[in-house]
């Protein structure tokens, strides 16, 4: 949340006309946001084991993956929307391009969260997956991206409807090797 709120204090200041860039803005925040925290997606119940136990509990790894995706959309969204008041006053932003961008992002946040849970369960177990999960997901936000910044709100659920499904499909099947190593 602190860095959030730092980073979204200095735009204000360094651009005139900061409202005409504060949807982009707040989308690449959130994207930096994202990929501070995804190399834990899985990595701490891999590490201490519970990831290995609720293989064995569970008849399918989707499970584990879909509840890792809500979770960790929840968490994002429930840092991010009550930040908004505050970019619509920093950024002297209209009550429409705050309903918006709040929507966007309720729409948005979730592809996030399943593209970034495949890149984590693909560098599950590397030490160097800080730097690798970024080189691998950047190609991948940038639909994403371009969907919520323009506000396409059909666009972003086509995509959170393609890509879900894909990313817990392949993240399952990442993860089971990354437990069998």
């Amino acid at each position: 949340m602190a860095f959030l709120a730092l980073a979204l204090m200095i735009l204000p200041f360094a651009v005139e006309n900061p409202q005409t860039i504060a949807p982009g803005y707040i989308w690449i925040i959130q994207l930096f946001l994202v990929f501070l925290s995804l190399k834990f997606f899985f990595d701490d119940d891999w590490r201490d084991g519970s990831l290995e136990q609720l293989f064995l509990g569970l008849p399918s790894p989707t499970y584990i993956v879909i509840a890792k995706y809500i979770a960790y959309s929840l968490a994002i969204i429930a840092v991010s929307l009550p930040a908004l008041p505050l970019l619509a006053l920093l950024f002297r932003a209209d009550m429409v391009t705050l309903v918006k961008t709040a929507i966007s992002l309720i729409a948005g946040i979730p592809c996030l969260a399943a593209i970034g849970g495949f890149g984590a369960a693909l560098t599950l177990g590397s030490k160097k997956a800080g730097i690798i999960i970024p080189v691998i997901l950047i190609p991948l936000y940038i639909p994403v991206l371009i969907f919520a910044v323009s506000g396409t709100f059909a666009m972003q659920a086509a995509l959170l409807l393609l890509i879900a499904p894909l990313s817990i499909y392949f993240s399952g099947l990442a993860l089971k090797i990354a437990i069998k190593e």
